[in-house]
């Protein structure tokens, strides 16, 4: 694994690529037998430098996304978030590996499913959700899953009602 910092912070480097590491052995064992690809990882401060490196194609509320074919993931690093970056970076890992293994049978998975799992296994599911997907349901407000496809471009409440739904 590769892990792309600057330089001003070296000192943390250490500490959090041994924490990658083994959040992507967590996450491996978590999806069973699938291959575990050399990964890099940019880690950055700035919304600025996030979006640079993401080219413009996140939304502001995003502050991780994996590119499964090229093995990389880019995370916004906010002071104080170490846990909330560990948490994306599980759940990044997740999209990562399930593409590593599902693409060596030629098959794809529907986006809903992906985000799903990868909300699983970043154990990011809390009461919280399943109360805003319940009220989503009674006013009749759920998002058809074809749609959260599309979840990139959907303002940040109904990007997490997707994401709650996966």
């Amino acid at each position: 694994m590769t892990l792309l910092l600057p330089a001003r912070e070296v000192l943390q480097g250490s500490y959090l690529l041994n924490q990658l590491v083994t959040l992507r052995e967590e996450v491996a064992d978590q999806l069973g037998d699938v291959p575990v690809p050399d990964v890099q990882v940019y880690v950055v401060r700035s919304a600025r430098d996030f979006n640079t490196l993401t080219q413009n194609r996140i939304p502001h509320w995003g502050i991780g996304v994996a590119y499964p074919q090229a093995k990389t993931i880019i995370l916004r690093y906010r002071p104080g978030q170490t846990e909330a970056l560990l948490r994306t970076a599980r759940h990044e890992f997740s999209h990562i590996l399930l593409h590593h293994a599902i693409h060596e049978t030629g098959n794809r998975v529907p986006v809903w499913f992906n985000e799903g799992l990868a909300m699983w296994v970043a154990r990011e599911w809390r009461l919280q959700q399943s109360f805003g997907v319940a009220v989503a349901a009674i006013r009749g407000e759920l998002i058809p899953l074809g749609e959260v496809n599309y979840v990139l471009g959907f303002g940040a409440n109904r990007a997490h009602l997707a994401y709650d739904q996966s």
